[in-house]
């Protein structure tokens, strides 16, 4: 197993607006109104996690307001992405080289709900440092019928790769 990072260049968004739906990742304010996603399909850069010729999840980098701050979302795919901690710290350090050593990003953010336990695993087993209370902020996404806490994730250049020994799967 070998994650790899590839950019998608012809993200449109109509496939970012379905890649949301199917993942029951469309926001209150984006479901009112689509044609908000135009502009991050558009400016954002979009990128596949891959190994091989399966799709493991999407990364989407968005400029933010702040200066020196990439925000970035993780849509898994595979339900065992957060499983793997080897793959995932390999391929933290290839991710961290782009944003900090050759895009020179202060920081890199992450917002996700709370519920999405795979995504908040994925993140940590990247390095990410969970900068909400353990409760996270209470209703800040509305991504069902009722709004849920939001978490908010953080890499900072000088955090970690996280250490992950690498155990040899054992079959009986």
């Amino acid at each position: 197993m070998s994650f790899e990072v590839r950019k998608i260049n012809d993200m449109t968004p109509e496939f970012l607006f379905g890649l949301l739906h199917r993942k029951h990742l469309l926001t209150l304010p984006i479901r009112n109104n689509p044609a908000m996603l135009a502009t991050i399909a558009i400016n954002g850069d979009f990128y596949a996690i891959e190994d091989g010729d399966k799709t493991l999840g999407w990364l989407i980098e968005a400029r933010t307001m702040e200066p020196g701050t990439l925000d970035l979302a993780l849509i898994p795919e595979d339900k065992t992405l957060c499983l793997h901690g080897g793959e995932l710290a390999k391929l933290s350090e290839k991710l961290r080289e782009r944003w900090f050593h050759v895009e020179h990003w202060d920081k890199v953010q992450v917002q996700v709900a709370k519920s999405r336990n795979n995504t908040c695993r994925t993140l940590k087993a990247m390095g990410f440092v969970c900068e909400t209370r353990s409760i996270g902020i209470r209703n800040g996404v509305t991504l069902g019928k009722g709004a849920e806490p939001l978490m908010i994730y953080g890499l900072l250049p000088s955090d970690p790769v996280p250490m992950v020994e690498m155990m040899e799967e054992t079959h009986a």
